[in-house]
């Protein structure tokens, strides 16, 4: 049997929201020392616990990558946290694809007026390194991919009528 293995891994630029997000934990936690050192009570002690719990989850989870990978027709996609911690988030199966093409291309002209579950798994970028791939699955989703040269080729052998790389 031909197996084809390839994977991507896509850094996914920090929000506004995430970077306001880090920016409001640390000063609340400097806020939180200030008013331990004024006071010295134990309340103030447990409160900058509790910002500084908030702070790691917050650091932890605003630091994201996605990494693509495609074997034996099927697309999965992991969401990496703060290089720590990994979750499968989709899995997608290249015999339900409708359409799978560049976000500018003519091929998905007909797919525009229909209404599907917008997922993103793009770096979030305003110029990404790579092209932007849309993928039109037949259970109502559409999904962002930046595939690489290498990662699009492939799914155009496994399947020539459904990805377009133009």
């Amino acid at each position: 049997m031909n197996e084809t293995y390839v994977e991507w891994l896509v850094d996914r630029k920090m929000t506004g929201k995430g970077k306001a997000l880090r920016a409001g934990c640390i000063a609340l936690i400097v806020l939180a020392v200030l008013f331990y050192l004024m006071t010295a009570s134990s309340v103030a002690l447990f409160v900058i616990i509790i910002f500084g719990i908030a702070t790691w989850f917050a650091f932890r989870y605003t630091k994201i990558e996605y990494e693509y990978s495609y074997v034996d027709r099927e697309i999965s996609v992991d969401r990496i946290a703060n290089k720590t911690s990994r979750r499968r988030v989709a899995v997608y199966d290249l015999g339900k694809v409708e359409i799978i093409a560049p976000e500018k291309s003519v091929h998905l002209d007909g797919f525009k007026h229909k209404q599907y579950k917008k997922v993103d798994y793009t770096g979030n970028s305003k110029e990404p390194q790579n092209p932007i791939f849309i993928m039109y699955y037949n259970t109502g989703v559409q999904a962002y991919f930046e595939l690489n040269d290498e990662f699009a080729n492939a799914l155009y052998r496994a399947a020539p009528n459904k990805v377009f790389l133009n």
